[in-house]
């Protein structure tokens, strides 16, 4: 509404809308169109009422998986348009309208609700018998057929808000629970946080809750600032999602019996149980990685590519030549500046921070080198490329961890580099170098064409000395593993409540206490005493809390 509506749609909905005066809901998704949404078959027909004026019937309205659909006063609806008798004189196929539609409308039929994973969020249907106005129309008559364009457009905004938030507040849960419950719960006289075992969970859920807040907050950024970032969308769709889901299980994993019996003292089993509904929604990660993330990136963001296309729309064959020599041109460059030595490249000059600049190296040269992979696979695939997804989806992951990789370094400067976070970015930037690698060698790996692979494997640098080791991890881990500064921030904007006989605030309490009663052990060991008074006071105390945490609920 704020982009495309009318005035006086825009008038009487937003501030409605943002009084909280109207739930809103949007119905796209239908039994026959989920991923492919172009194919939906709601359709709303243009005639003429009995007093002469245009409206839309809409005989048959068949919605599912529609978000706040069985509480929504007003929803959004999209549908194909036709005019069988040529009213607006554009033919009678008109395209994808969306429509605004207030609940009371006779014929409309919501309020069923579906019940996604168990999980208290309100889900249900869309269907109905109706006849709207065009005035009803998002825009009015000038945006009749122009749905898709307005979906795909604010698609990119929407998911670089809702999923990502989402996602980082899934990770910051487990960072904080499971960083708590390792450092408080004991096994054979120990924090179970000690053990190397459980280190290794524990450092990666921080490592990707760091590097997921990263990207989360510099692609927030670029909406407030007025963008549009569709690729960033699809990227932290994708790898922000499967992040919570790995962060997730870890986090069930260290808390183990606890985290499988339900009940208010369980801080993570509904997450748990809410990660297939991001993994699914707005874009199912299959489709987003194997046809949306390069699939549209590489389109959109190669200086030749869209030229080349449109010269092919157009016919004009001395600009197709022109850039697709050129193509060669940059391929043949780009290549040869894969081997200069990363002596000779110099950081970032933002960067002020020395031990980054390793970092930013890294980040060129393997940026090069996807310029590179990316060249070869469209000038030997060419229109081939749009079918083999999985060629497309390695693309597409080199990309999105070169992203991920710029976004912890943009986070580590925007917090004025502070030393108690080092170890974390450290972690966010092996992690997603390595995977970058990865990625593309298992495209030269499997590249069709087998000579293109080995040139392609000469141009990758070698960063597969960079997975995360066990010091990192156990770097990664003392971080959530303690009350400090660098955990607050890594969790801040989390749900952590104060009163006693909540679980977070239990889990904070006795973190606090078991850590300062280690210390105190540990340094009456080396002076050979005893505890003191006060000491004993403070072990019962601890001993106490970490009573109250391991306790799990019961039901008659």
């Amino acid at each position: 509404i704020s982009h495309y509506g009318t005035q006086a749609q825009k008038d009487y909905y937003l501030p409605r809308l943002a009084r909280g005066e109207e739930l809103p809901c949007f119905g796209l998704t239908e039994p026959e169109a989920g991923s492919d949404a172009t194919s939906i078959r709601t359709t709303g027909y243009l005639k003429k009422d009995k007093k002469g004026e245009i409206v839309i019937h809409l005989p048959d309205i068949n919605k599912r998986y529609i978000t706040l659909a069985p509480v929504a006063s007003l929803l959004g609806l999209a549908f194909q348009l036709k005019d069988p008798d040529n009213l607006y004189g554009r033919g009678e196929d008109i395209g994808i309208t969306l429509a605004l539609i207030e609940r009371g409308t006779k014929g409309l039929k919501v309020g069923t609700r579906l019940q996604p994973m168990s999980v208290p969020f309100q889900n249900g249907t869309i269907r109905g018998n109706i006849t709207i106005p065009v005035s009803a129309v998002i825009g009015g008559e000038k945006q009749l057929g122009e749905g898709w364009r307005m979906l795909m457009e604010a698609l990119s905004i929407g998911r670089s808000i809702s999923l990502p938030a989402t996602s980082a507040s899934a990770m910051g849960v487990a960072s904080f629970a499971a960083g708590a419950y390792a450092g408080t719960r004991k096994q054979f006289g120990l924090p179970i946080g000690k053990f190397e075992g459980v280190e290794e969970p524990l450092g990666r859920i921080a490592g990707l809750t760091y590097l997921s807040n990263g990207a989360r907050i510099v692609t927030a950024r670029m909406v407030d600032q007025g963008g549009r970032p569709v690729i960033p969308s699809a990227i932290l769709k994708y790898h922000l999602t499967e992040n919570m889901r790995t962060a997730v299980d870890d986090a069930m994993d260290i808390l183990a019996g606890k985290a499988v019996i339900s009940g208010p003292n369980n801080p993570i089993n509904r997450a748990y149980q809410g990660v297939p509904v991001a993994i699914t929604v707005e874009g199912a990660n299959i489709m987003t990685r194997n046809m949306m993330i390069f699939g549209q990136g590489g389109v959109r963001a190669h200086k030749r590519v869209l030229k080349l296309l449109e010269s092919i729309d157009d016919g004009r064959t001395g600009a197709y030549l022109a850039q697709g020599f050129g193509m060669v041109f940059d391929t043949v460059i780009r290549a040869a500046q894969c081997f200069v030595p990363s002596i000779f490249l110099c950081g970032n000059r933002l960067a002020k921070d020395r031990k980054s600049q390793k970092y930013y190296k890294a980040i060129k040269k393997m940026s090069r080198a996807l310029n590179v992979l990316a060249n070869l696979s469209y000038m030997v695939l060419q229109a081939r490329l749009k079918f083999k997804e999985r060629i497309s989806a390695r693309l597409g992951d080199v990309l999105s961890y070169l992203y991920l990789a710029s976004t912890a370094l943009q986070t580590f400067e925007h917090d004025g580099r502070p030393e108690e976070d080092r170890p974390l970015l450290d972690w966010a930037m092996h992690y997603s170098l390595y995977k970058a690698h990865e990625a593309a060698l298992d495209l030269a790996r499997n590249f069709p064409v087998r000579a293109i692979g080995g040139i392609m494997r000469l141009v990758i640098p070698d960063y597969s000395g960079l997975k995360p080791c066990d010091g990192m991890d156990h770097r990664a881990a003392q971080v959530i593993l303690k009350p400090g500064s660098a955990r607050d921030r890594l969790t801040d904007g989390i749900y952590k409540p104060a009163k006693p006989g909540e679980i977070m605030a239990d889990l904070a309490v006795a973190l606090d206490l078991n850590t300062r009663l280690y210390e105190v052990k540990r340094q009456a060991a080396r002076e050979g005493r005893d505890l003191s008074a006060e000491e004993k006071l403070l072990a019962e105390q601890a001993a106490q809390a970490l009573n109250v945490v391991v306790q799990v609920d019961e039901f008659e």
